[in-house]
């Protein structure tokens, strides 16, 4: 199997410097526009808020000095009435994110402008099969959700127990700080704890089935980021995977930033 991953990471290099060769005289911008993703967001009460939109979007740039990379991710929230606006719009705000990376021609890299270490980009992942599909959660609780090592909830709907890191790596593992707390429903800052898992979960879904569309595509059960990064900017049918992992990976983070925050208001 690590032989498979070295012969896939060779191989990106190949059309890494392919690429950079035939446009070194002629700037190319390639252009990946992901098919957009709506999740529905509740209410405790099953009521639906609002609709979540995602649009993500690269755009690769090849020249002589290297292949820079921009991905734009766009949030949109429509609520489903006035009344839930106005109560929720400030908790769901539309946002607009953009980050680079640029491969030099040592095939170095740069995120944001700052060259990434061997650390970062050589921690192996492997994939492994459902890996959201073994929840171990309270067998007390009625009602559920998230990633039990991560970030979750459970309770019976008047009292829940929620627990979550504010970061996670690439690998799935938490990190940073973590914070548990028990809460009445009726505490509004533990309705928006909870109502952030919900969508966390939904995004590490996500994030877990990009990863495993990458594997497929680069023909490799163990990659690292840098391979991901390095597909992005050699294009090809691994791109869009990677793509769509990077951007959902970051998004999983922004979630669990924004449910820590919450229990701790709490």
């Amino acid at each position: 199997m690590k032989f498979k991953s070295i012969i896939s990471f060779i191989v990106l290099i190949s059309m890494l410097v392919a690429s950079s060769s035939v446009y070194a005289t002629a700037p190319i911008v390639k252009e990946n526009i992901i098919p957009s993703q709506t999740q529905a967001i509740y209410s405790q009460e099953g009521e639906l808020i609002a609709l979540r939109t995602l649009n993500i979007q690269s755009d690769t740039k090849i020249n002589k000095e290297g292949t820079s990379i921009k991905l734009t991710q766009t949030i949109h929230y429509e609520f489903s009435s006035p009344e839930f606006e106005a109560k929720y719009k400030s908790e769901y705000e539309n946002t607009n994110y953009v980050e680079h990376y640029f491969v030099n021609k040592n095939n170095e890299i740069y995120h944001d402008d700052v060259k990434m270490t061997d650390e970062e980009l050589k921690q192996e992942i492997s994939i492994t099969p459902n890996p959201s599909g073994n929840l171990k959660l309270s067998a007390l609780s009625n009602d559920a959700n998230g990633i039990p090592a991560i970030c979750h909830y459970y309770g019976d709907y008047s009292t829940y127990t929620m627990a979550c890191y504010d970061r996670m790596n690439f690998e799935n593992a938490p990190g940073g700080n973590n914070i548990k707390k028990t809460s009445s429903i009726q505490n509004v800052y533990a309705v928006r704890a909870m109502n952030t898992i919900d969508i966390f979960y939904g995004d590490y879904k996500t994030f877990q089935g990009a990863k495993v569309a990458f594997s497929s595509a680069a023909l490799t059960a163990i990659f690292t980021i840098e391979t991901v990064i390095l597909a992005i900017a050699a294009g090809g049918g691994a791109a869009i995977a990677g793509v769509t992992a990077i951007t959902y990976y970051n998004i999983c983070n922004g979630d669990l930033e924004k449910a820590y925050g919450y229990l701790k208001q709490i």
